[in-house]
């Protein structure tokens, strides 16, 4: 019962994408070698892991619409760096024009 202790704080304390699936693996080698097995404790387990999914989902979504956002920008500047080019490539032209009727 120590071990599904520790693994309950694991849960609890440090939830993150990489180990949920190693912890629900030791919540099931656990709970089969249990006789004794709390089921209320199983119960905060997997709403632990429901909740780490809601927060993983929700921030997939905040950063998708991040990278959305700055593909926008990055197109915009590419545009801004085009229209640039190439007014200073005219104004050049316009200069060595000028240079040759000096």
């Amino acid at each position: 019962m120590g071990n599904l202790r520790q693994i309950i704080t694991c849960v609890r304390v440090r939830l993150t994408a990489c180990n949920a699936a190693s912890i629900v693996r030791k919540i099931l080698t656990e709970s089969r070698t249990l006789a004794n097995f709390d089921l209320d404790e199983l119960e905060q387990q997997v709403n632990a892991l429901i909740e780490l999914n809601q927060r993983l989902r929700d921030e997939n979504n905040t950063l998708r619409t991040r990278h959305d956002a700055l593909a926008a920008e990055r197109d915009d500047l590419l545009d801004k760096t085009t229209q640039t080019r190439s007014r200073i490539e005219a104004m050049l032209v316009r200069l060595r024009t000028l240079e040759t009727q000096l």
